[in-house]
């Protein structure tokens, strides 16, 4: 055989090598997606549920390349998004779950937490705890109570949740969905002592200092609402640390923290919360109105101004974006855009005192008395004590040239 068509020695190893690679790639698929999938169930047993999503993930890409569906693994992914927040992520896998066939007794509570969380109330309602065992019945039969509480009926939400306490009483699911309903008919102090008791058995459910922040917040128990917040974002994955993705209840939770620091006048703690935001969410309405707001209280108005503009296409479920963005805008002397925010902040929220003062010292300001007894009137059939309030009134009535009443 001439030289010239020998093949050398090199080009023989190179040649069988390649073909080695090429034979471990194709025989090794399947062995891959077990081992993702190993992976993942040691992650999910230990409750490390943000790295459990990337095995789950990367075991189905490789079952999807040999037509595999793999069941467990979308209900694990299912359940990890659930367990991180992700609700909407949750929803999507979880239905994949069910339509594959797997176990409904997993699937079916899972999906109606998921639901509600989207605000499907019909689709939380029409599933059927047929054939369930009896805990997933209970856990099912909670979130359907909690459905039938944002559609109003609390009368059936009531049936739903003695049902479940009937079935499973000691489910943390189902005491949850009661703790909800308590603090939703303004019992507050027997909703925080069921949460209280599945804290003291589970101390890191991180559902359950959510739920304990926001009674504390509504009782405006601010500091012991603060400590409850830091447990529960201290309990979730930190998208800047793990490669997790961002989850609407953690973005939640890091803005609830921002506003208790707000109202503590902790504007140190803000600014904390702002750097980690920014990186995270930049664009998001809350984080304008944060960065606006501590702004205004610098005394910084060009840039509150700024950042509430941003923010101010969420105003109608932010309102008070209007009531610092008109007392960013008086304190620059733009009375006229002041009094269009402080117009448009009363008419989308108008219990809030503070809202109505500014707008009547506006119109005061603009020697409208009467439009100023008008907006007014409220804030002292309330409180008839408010003394901010009071010299306002009395402000107006003189502009008037009507007695002022001791």
């Amino acid at each position: 055989m001439p030289a010239a068509i020998i093949p050398s020695i090199r080009g023989v190893l190179c040649f069988a090598f390649a073909g080695c690679v090429l034979a471990m790639v194709a025989c090794g698929d399947r062995t891959s997606s077990d081992e993702y999938m190993s992976r993942a169930e040691q992650q999910f047993e230990q409750r490390n549920y943000a790295e459990a999503i990337i095995e789950l993930k990367n075991a189905l890409g490789a079952a999807n390349d040999q037509q595999e569906t793999l069941p467990r693994a979308r209900w694990m992914l299912g359940k990890s998004y659930l367990e991180t927040g992700n609700m909407l992520a949750a929803a999507k896998e979880l239905e994949h779950a069910r339509e594959l066939g797997w176990n409904p007794n997993e699937v079916l509570p899972a999906l109606a937490k998921a639901l509600l969380s989207k605000g499907e109330l019909a689709q939380v309602i029409e599933l059927s705890a047929a054939g369930l065992d009896p805990q997933a019945a209970a856990q099912l039969q909670a979130q359907q109570a909690l459905a039938q509480v944002v559609q109003g009926d609390v009368w059936t939400a009531d049936t739903y949740i003695t049902k479940a306490a009937e079935i499973y009483p000691d489910d943390t699911e189902v005491q949850l969905a009661e703790a909800r309903m308590l603090g939703a008919s303004g019992d507050f102090d027997e909703a925080l002592e069921v949460i209280q008791g599945v804290l003291d058995a589970q101390p890191e459910n991180r559902e359950a200092w959510r739920l304990k922040g926001d009674l504390l917040s509504t009782q405006q128990m601010l500091p012991q609402a603060l400590a409850a917040f830091d447990v529960a974002i201290a309990l979730s994955p930190n998208p800047l640390e793990v490669a997790v993705e961002l989850s609407p209840e953690n973005i939640e939770d890091r803005f609830k923290r921002a506003l208790i620091n707000l109202n503590l006048r902790q504007f140190e703690g803000v600014a904390t919360e702002l750097e980690f935001l920014k990186e995270i969410a930049p664009k998001h309405a809350m984080t304008n109105y944060l960065q606006g707001t501590l702004d205004f209280y610098r005394g910084e108005y060009d840039a509150s101004i700024a950042a509430l503009t941003e923010a101010e296409p969420a105003a109608e479920q932010y309102p008070l974006i209007l009531f610092y963005l008109a007392g960013a805008h008086l304190a620059q002397g733009n009375e006229a855009e002041a009094l269009r925010q402080a117009e448009l902040h009363v008419n989308l929220n108008p219990k809030f005192a503070p809202g109505r003062i500014l707008l009547a010292s506006i119109f005061i300001r603009n020697s409208r008395g009467n439009d100023a007894l008008q907006t007014l009137r409220p804030v002292l059939d309330g409180n008839p004590t408010d003394s901010v309030a009071l010299s306002l009134m009395a402000k107006a009535l003189m502009l008037e040239g009507k007695p002022i009443r001791r």
